[in-house]
């Protein structure tokens, strides 16, 4: 069943379109783009390379287990373990997550708190 077109729905739509007719215009004048358009090209670094030895030193270097080191980065306890034992490899997700840890290691350690007594 086809969902309802609501006000905002077509609002949005509405937009879109005037985007993309405002992209073909200009497209069809042949008229450079970074006239009309704010263009800008970056480059964007690899994240770091990790392996076994590496995870392992960056959970030591926050004082973490691994079940906790887990927790905190949002994966399973099996995948960290499969990374630490050089079974799987991070992908660049998770390698751009443990660059941020490296810069800054305190911070992220200090997200864990003590669980308070019920």
């Amino acid at each position: 069943m086809p969902k309802k077109i609501t006000p905002k729905h077509s609002k949005t739509g509405l937009k879109i379109l005037a985007g993309l007719k405002e992209i073909a215009e200009a497209l069809e004048s042949g008229e450079p783009l970074e006239h009309r358009f704010t263009v800008r090209e970056v480059q964007v670094p690899e994240p770091g390379e990790y392996d076994a030895k590496a995870i392992k030193a960056l959970r030591k270097r926050l004082g973490l287990s691994q079940c906790l080191f887990a927790h905190l980065i949002g994966v399973s306890i099996i995948l960290e373990q499969a990374w630490e034992q050089g079974r799987r490899f991070p992908t660049a997700t998770a390698r751009r997550l443990f660059d941020e840890i490296q810069r800054d290691p305190a911070r992220w350690a200090g997200m864990l708190q003590p669980a308070r007594a019920p």
